[in-house]
């Protein structure tokens, strides 16, 4: 083979038993696996001389041992307008598209910014919030209720919504602008003293027995149990005496009794009894023919 090769004009050569690329006087050798070439034993071989990136332009379909820069591009591809396909992964910096991306999953270690989204399963995040702005937050499009915040201080309801559990409501004070209703009963846990001072006027609690107790000018009272007031009438007069002790104006009468006194024999209380819803009358009888006296009370409030 080698007196063949020599015939060769140029670097002619042949392949030896170990497959390598051998000059026919000896001065160059070569292995051809290193080009992605299998070549057998007994064949002619011939070199050619210059710079690997003088080698070739092509753009190798497949890998060449040590030569990775056969299968890099050194300038843009132009599909025009065709399809990559078959691909197993993209790698690169970043991707510019004008139409639409479909995959099956995604993974993104930075931030994903864009008008709007539309999933039709679940949205989670592990570590982070639902963080909205310019005064939006969630809100339901079927029935038009949810969350936002317009200032620093208040969570509000879109659209004016209620908020329905079957849990508790819990908060530092709870605020009315309407009535308050309830379905059960009105529980008071704290405890104030009758007659203990309180601010604001209008307050309402309870002692510890559960009695209702309401501010009124700066200090506890019993619901129903006010500033009362006695108030009496004296009368004297022959063997049945009898008087009207009156309230003061603004107050009712809410009892009363009478007494009676003579200097000799019995006398008793012959009647008791409220006179109108402001005044207590009572009167009474002896037994003998002789002045009698009488004193009445009306207890006010």
């Amino acid at each position: 083979m080698r007196s063949v090769a020599s015939m060769i004009e140029g670097l002619g050569g042949y392949i030896n038993s170990s497959k390598q690329a051998i000059g026919a006087g000896g001065g160059w050798s070569d292995t051809p696996s290193n080009y992605g070439l299998n070549c057998a034993t007994g064949h002619i071989a011939m070199a050619l001389v210059g710079a690997d990136l003088q080698e070739s332009d092509r753009l190798y379909r497949y890998s060449i041992t040590n030569r990775p820069d056969l299968n890099r591009m050194h300038t843009a591809i132009d599909m025009n307008s065709n399809n990559l396909n078959n691909v197993g992964t993209l790698n690169g910096n970043a991707a510019a598209l004008s139409g639409d991306i479909s995959a099956r999953n995604g993974t993104f270690s930075g931030a994903i910014s864009g008008n709007t989204a539309t999933t039709n399963g679940d949205i989670t995040s592990n570590n982070g919030w639902l963080v909205t702005k310019n005064s939006k937050g969630w809100m339901n499009s079927t029935y038009g209720g949810g969350w936002y915040m317009s200032d620093s201080s208040w969570l509000r309801s879109v659209n004016n919504k209620g908020i329905y559990t079957g849990g508790q409501v819990k908060g530092g004070t709870v605020r009315a602008d309407g009535r308050l209703y309830t379905g059960e009963y009105l529980q008071l846990e704290k405890t104030a003293t009758a007659g203990a001072s309180c601010s604001p006027n209008g307050l309402v609690g309870r002692d510890s027995t559960g009695a209702i107790l309401s501010c009124q000018s700066g200090t506890w009272k019993k619901i129903g149990a006010g500033d009362s007031q006695i108030v009496t009438a004296s009368a004297t007069a022959w063997r049945w005496p009898g008087a009207t002790a009156t309230c003061p104006s603004g107050k009712k009468v809410i009892g009363g009794g009478g007494q009676c006194r003579s200097n000799t024999g019995f006398i008793w209380l012959t009647r008791s009894m409220p006179s109108g819803n402001n005044a207590w009358t009572a009167s009474c009888d002896t037994t003998e023919d002789q002045n009698g006296s009488i004193t009445v009370y009306a207890i006010c409030q």
